[in-house]
């Protein structure tokens, strides 16, 4: 009876040892699953307000962006395994969920969740929060654009993220670039990329494109009217090639021959979506080499390049 009791000693720790490491992945299953629900399920209700006629629409639509911003502000600043999880929401029968673009940096050290809140009325208006990783398994949360004004800057409530890159400079640090549409209704838009590092849990702007001897974070492309006529949304975007080495800049012409609406978005994609055989992007773009610290203006590369 002792030896028995010896031999199932060992098998009942070992039981406990199985239970206690399957816990947490199923607790951060169920908070990841938690999270995509809450998600689709105001993603769904904002869907169905933008449509309604109802006076109380544009009350309501406040309400319920408020309500998703601050659920995402606590769930994101608590659950640091968040980071480590893939978060795609679907609907009820398993389809993916539109309206909101999450973006994973490749470390899985920045996550933005960024979502048209429909409460312009003709300028589009967002909301988007960083979810960023810190010291020990502890996360915290910037607002980066807030409809209610919660963010650093109201300005950015017009700001759409579309894409996180990450260069790594030869000192090693790791410089995270943020993409970001704005959309002025029918009038047109601008594309944007900014620098930034995560440091102590913060993100922090880093100056790391050089034009003119000077150092700035951001790099925008914006216009008064949509390019060639017609907003078109790939061709006035900010690019980097594979090896995120070189930038493409579009140069945006000011003035165009008269054409149609249909021959004006093929002509924009002639002059500016043009690629050489090796496919390297040539035409109306000025480019910027990372020589390992910053993205440098290539004189020699641009010396063709005037404004129109």
């Amino acid at each position: 009876m002792r030896d028995r009791h010896l031999y199932m000693k060992p098998i009942f720790l070992f039981v406990i040892t199985l239970i206690s490491i399957a816990l947490p992945s199923s607790a951060q299953q169920d908070a990841t699953a938690a999270l995509e629900s809450k998600i689709e399920e105001c993603l769904h209700r904002i869907d169905n307000l933008r449509r309604s006629e109802s006076k109380f629409r544009d009350d309501s639509l406040q309400v319920i962006n408020a309500r998703l911003m601050t659920y995402l502000k606590k769930t994101c600043s608590r659950q640091s395994g968040l980071l480590q999880d893939e978060v795609r929401p679907t609907d009820s029968i398993g389809n993916p969920v539109t309206g909101m673009n999450i973006l994973t940096s490749e470390d899985n050290k920045l996550r933005i969740y960024c979502w048209d809140t429909w409460t312009g009325k003709s300028q589009h208006s967002f909301n988007a929060l960083a979810q960023i990783a810190a010291k020990g398994n502890a996360t915290r949360v910037k607002v980066m654009n807030d409809i209610a004004g919660g963010d650093d800057n109201a300005d950015h409530a017009g700001t759409y993220f579309t894409d996180i890159c990450t260069v790594h400079t030869l000192l090693g640090k790791t410089v995270y670039l943020l993409m970001d549409h704005k959309v002025y209704g029918n009038k047109g838009g601008s594309h944007a990329v900014h620098s930034y590092e995560i440091d102590k849990g913060s993100l922090i702007p880093v100056p790391i494109f050089k034009t003119n001897g000077k150092l700035q974070n951001t790099v925008a492309v914006e216009h008064d009217l949509a390019p060639y006529g017609e907003w078109a949304e790939d061709d006035a975007n900010i690019k980097l090639s594979d090896d995120k080495k070189t930038m493409f800049v579009p140069l945006l012409k000011k003035e165009l021959p008269t054409l149609s609406r249909k021959d004006s978005l093929n002509e924009a994609r002639k002059l500016v979506n043009t690629a050489d055989s090796d496919g390297a992007l040539k035409g109306d773009y000025y480019i910027y080499r990372f020589d390992g610290f910053h993205f440098v203006y290539d004189k020699e590369a641009n010396k063709g390049l005037k404004q129109q």
